[in-house]
């Protein structure tokens, strides 16, 4: 088996360090970044949930609506007649008392 010399070796090592040195400080940038978005992510979701972003008319390219989602009408229809029910449950658990 043939082996480079000594002082060859040595250059190879210090190339592959210095290299190695570089992709090593890339993937901490790229990991540091991916973190932030995911933070970001994670505050673009919270106010979105809790309603200080408005996405109502938001309109996303190339994303076809779904057929399986009722429209937004309908769906306020169904909560009014859930909060109706509710309301009703509570004032027969009322009356029991």
């Amino acid at each position: 088996m043939l082996l480079p010399g000594v002082g060859e070796q040595e250059l190879i090592i210090a190339y592959l360090d210095e290299r190695t040195t570089e992709i090593n400080k890339s993937i901490e940038r790229v990991t540091a970044e991916i973190g932030l978005l995911r933070e970001y992510l994670a505050r673009l979701n919270a106010d979105v949930v809790t309603g200080k972003l408005d996405v109502r008319g938001v309109q996303l390219s190339g994303i076809e609506p779904s057929e399986e989602l009722e429209p937004l009408a309908e769906a306020d229809e169904d909560e009014a007649d859930s909060e109706t029910e509710l309301v009703g449950a509570g004032e027969a658990d009322d009356a029991a008392n």
